[in-house]
């Protein structure tokens, strides 16, 4: 399962932004304002330059984006620090290999330069300040731009923006879908296991879901033992039944994976999960950690009939209001199985049982 298209589209379009913006500003600190002599074809070779160069960089980049999500399940196994060693080697690479693209097209093409003059201007390009300069600066943008990417990962699309503005300051209503998670049979696992390679399993399936959480526009709202807490907008959730079909993708990658789970836990690890989705408050939380919390019957009532699978036999229950919004899908049923008041609740709730 990949990024979808539109995803994919937007995070290019403002890497590539974001390099030129980068250019121009380095260009404004190594020139200075602009001197009245230039003419405007000077100008304009000066913006082509500047331009050209963001894009390469922003190539660069979206390369060491690429291999580092593709490379996932190695770089979950490093730290901190050794993830900075790999992140600083790739881009140290890039430098080069933009400087040396730049230096063709500028040097070679534009100017005419012979091959002899090329490798000694680039030779000496090499020793001077300037090139420790642009890797500090340049590593600088990359970091910036990879930390904002990773932080955005983390809240979720639009709400570090929103956290950023303030924008859950006060309590706020929202339409959301929350989708709880559980690992079946989670006390033997732990027992058999040990609660060292318990631990390890648990790490193996949430590594597992990103897949899932990406391809349906999911948030992941929090991890609580060896459960997690999906969610969306309720406009999202509902669009192409993203909610529901995070819960079978996620069973599917885990069911790809099963030789690997089976040779290294002895066991196919599955979930149960609860959905809902209504209107409830949503507000920006806590001084020393900040966090978004929502507050309200609608993540209570997931949470509960989520503890009602194995009551009924159910890997997935969902209220009637879900079941009514959601688009028709050929290759799933809905089949009600109960209505009745929840732990600690006066209101009586319709539950279905979803079957694939």
């Amino acid at each position: 399962m990949n990024i979808s298209k539109n995803q994919k589209y937007t995070y290019v379009l403002w890497s590539v932004l974001a390099w030129i913006a980068a250019m121009v500003f380095w260009s404004m600190i190594q020139l200075g304002e602009v001197s009245e002599s230039n003419t405007g074809n000077s100008e304009q070779i000066e913006l082509i330059s500047i331009v050209v160069t963001g894009v390469i960089f922003a190539i660069n980049y979206l390369m060491i984006s690429w291999i580092i999500r593709r490379k996932s399940y190695f770089l979950n196994g490093l730290s901190y620090g050794g993830l900075v060693i790999i992140y600083s080697g790739l881009h140290f690479i890039s430098l080069g290999i933009t400087i040396c693209i730049y230096t063709l097209f500028w040097d070679l093409f534009y100017q005419g330069a012979d091959i002899q003059t090329l490798w000694a201007e680039t030779y000496k390009f090499i020793l001077s300040d300037n090139l420790l300069r642009i890797f500090l600066y340049t590593y600088t943008v990359s970091v910036l731009l990879f930390w904002t990417m990773l932080v955005s990962q983390r809240f979720g699309p639009g709400v570090l923006r929103d956290l950023i503005l303030g924008a859950y300051r006060h309590p706020k209503d929202k339409e959301m879908i929350f989708l709880f998670m559980d690992l079946k049979s989670s006390t033997g696992y732990a027992e058999r296991l040990g609660y060292q390679k318990y631990s390890r399993l648990i790490q193996d399936c949430f590594t597992d879901l990103t897949a899932s959480v990406i391809a349906t526009k999911a948030q992941i709202y929090q991890y609580v033992g060896d459960e997690v807490v999906l969610c969306w907008s309720y406009e999202q959730g509902i669009e192409s039944g993203n909610c529901v079909q995070a819960f079978f993708c996620f069973k599917e990658t885990i069911n790809q994976r099963k030789d690997y789970y089976l040779s290294q836990y002895g066991l196919v690890p599955q979930f149960k999960g609860g959905l809902n989705g209504g209107t409830l408050m949503t507000a920006e939380v806590g001084i020393i950690k900040r966090s978004i919390a929502y507050h309200g019957d609608v993540i209570n009532i997931a949470s509960r009939i989520q503890h009602l699978c194995n009551t009924y036999n159910s890997e997935l229950l969902i209220t009637e209001k879900l079941v009514d919004d959601l688009p028709q899908q050929s290759h799933l049923r809905y089949e009600p199985i109960i209505v009745r008041k929840l732990k600690g609740m006066q209101k009586m709730c319709s539950i279905y049982r979803i079957i694939r």
